[in-house]
């Protein structure tokens, strides 16, 4: 079975060694400067719904411990 371009385009972009986090394991992202630790409690297509602390939401001055972050933009740094 031939590999289609999608396939083709969507390996060269994640590589064999991406590691896209699971729900419940702590990833680490930086925003608008600052190094941000939170745990997964949804993912999605390209990204991960994040839960922050809420001294990181006031730092970052959202009104929610919730963010989005993309599966380029983070580290996994602990297992579930």
């Amino acid at each position: 079975m031939k590999s289609s371009p999608l396939q083709i385009t969507f390996l060269r972009i994640w590589g064999a060694d991406m590691t896209q986090a699971n729900v419940g394991q702590k990833v680490k992202f930086t925003r608008h400067g600052f190094d941000i630790t939170g745990e997964v409690t949804k993912i999605l297509e390209r990204s991960v719904i994040v839960s922050i602390s809420e001294e990181d939401a006031l730092l970052l001055d959202y009104g929610t411990n919730f963010t989005v972050v993309s599966h380029e933009n983070y580290k996994v740094i602990e297992n579930a």
